[in-house]
């Protein structure tokens, strides 16, 4: 180990002990005092990641006047943090980290200690995100390094348990016990910091899985077609039902819409209806995908920014400025002819008979009749293929076309983890309303000339 590190450790040993002897000195490490605090009874805690992020990384997110700046960053300052731990916190935050930008600054990702935390903050002006790791951290380290040079640094370097790192005028140092790396670095004074939604924003929580599946049944149905950019994210709102108020997630290309309905979460009633960007949602999918779900989820909204805190990780973002379309329209009211079949059978015939064709929109004829429904696709280059699926068909018999892909995807987003779907139909000009086992999920898809 080198003489270098061996003087980080020390110093950060001594940040350590000083930590546990008194856990007053622990909550010292909050850069901001509450405006007016009042006095409560019980047992002083230590604060969580997400506090001492509101709390001390920057006044304007904290959006309460009287609060006051954080401790500039010290040339020599260091830190000393879990391999492990920092390269997790680097990947999440170069999520939203382009590799080429006009503006330098915005490749790197902020560094800024806070005695038992480092917080790591990556932002593209329109998202940021912030990842805090506990470490022995000096509350005077601030820096900003290249985002991707780091992250192929964390992964790719010699091993070590251990990172330390330390300021210096234009480049920094980081230590991997036996490899020194010297990084050129920016100022942490020029990072474009992004204050949150504004005081008096509306506060609620989800619970963790609701949000991750309410994103993952909607978020196909996004439209990429810049021209209608107000159609590019889920439309986020309440609404009034007589069983009671209801949290809704919609989105619509113009040829399909998906919509998923939660029971309105305490304080989201009157909360602005908002459209969240497309990126913005793939983001959070990501991030609360599988193991890393967590079980709640806190949201601050208002009407031009949102805010979602989970674990250690917070994420601001814009929201897109435009008016979403009268969806409710869209949505048929008087389908009287009603079809059940089982989703994967349906999937798998779908998948079978457009193997003929290699047009793009790969248009299939569904003829349905009592006990059956047949699907026909016909290629004049290649020949047709047809086949037939059970069905619990209470109609007169018709034919109706479907776009293949949107028919897939949309039995694949209905069903959950159930077994059937519902198709709701009126005549072969219509579009069809589409239900499964997944609770609160509605689809509508439009028909197509066969």
């Amino acid at each position: 180990m080198t003489a270098h590190m061996q003087r980080i450790l020390q110093s950060a040993s001594e940040i350590a002990i000083e930590a546990a002897i008194s856990q007053k000195i622990s909550a010292e490490v909050i850069q901001f005092r509450p405006r007016q605090p009042q006095k409560e009874v019980g047992v002083e805690t230590a604060p969580t990641a997400i506090e001492v992020y509101a709390t001390s990384l920057i006044a304007e997110n904290d959006n309460t006047p009287g609060t006051e700046q954080p401790i500039a960053p010290v040339i020599g300052s260091s830190v000393v943090i879990e391999r492990a731990l920092l390269t997790r916190a680097v990947e999440i935050v170069n999520n939203v980290i382009e590799r080429r930008n006009s503006i330098p600054i915005l490749s790197n990702i902020a560094l800024r200690g806070n005695g038992n935390t480092l917080q790591l903050i990556g932002t593209d002006l329109d998202i940021e995100i912030v990842a805090s790791v506990p470490g022995a951290a000096d509350r005077e380290f601030g820096t900003t390094l290249p985002a991707h040079i780091l992250k192929d640094l964390l992964k790719r370097a010699t091993a070590s348990d251990f990172v330390a790192m330390t300021t210096g005028e234009t480049r920094d140092a980081l230590d991997f016990e036996r490899v020194h790396y010297d990084l050129q670095s920016l100022s942490l004074a020029d990072w474009p910091h992004m204050s949150g939604p504004a005081a008096g924003a509306f506060e609620f929580h989800l619970p963790g899985r609701a949000l991750w599946e309410g994103l993952d049944s909607t978020m196909g149905a996004i439209s990429t077609e810049e021209t209608r950019y107000y159609l590019n994210g889920i439309f986020l709102h309440t609404i009034e039902h007589a069983d009671g108020a209801k949290l809704v997630m919609v989105a619509t290309d113009g040829h399909r819409l998906y919509r998923q309905e939660f029971d309105a979460p305490f304080g989201s009633c009157g909360m602005p209806a908002v459209i969240v960007p497309r990126k913005t949602v793939q983001l959070l999918h990501k991030l609360m995908k599988g193991k890393s779900c967590p079980d709640d989820v806190a949201i601050v909204v208002d009407s031009s920014k949102i805010r979602i805190s989970f674990g250690d990780i917070i994420t601001t973002s814009k929201l897109i400025d435009g008016t979403f379309p009268d969806y409710q329209r869209v949505i048929p009211i008087h389908n009287n002819k009603r079809a059940t079949l089982h989703a994967e059978t349906a999937m798998e015939a779908i998948r079978a008979v457009t193997l003929i064709s290699t047009e793009r929109g790969r248009a299939c004829k569904y003829t349905f009749a009592p006990g059956n429904c047949r699907l026909t696709v016909s290629n004049p280059d290649s020949g047709n293929a047809s086949a037939d699926i059970p069905c619990d068909y209470d109609g007169e018999p018709m034919e109706i076309g479907f776009n293949a892909s949107y028919m897939l995807a949309i039995i694949e987003d209905a069903v959950g983890n159930g077994s059937s779907v519902s198709m709701q139909l009126y005549d072969a000009a219509s579009p069809a309303v589409i239900t499964g086992d997944r609770k609160g999920w509605t689809g509508v898809c439009m028909p197509m000339r066969v």
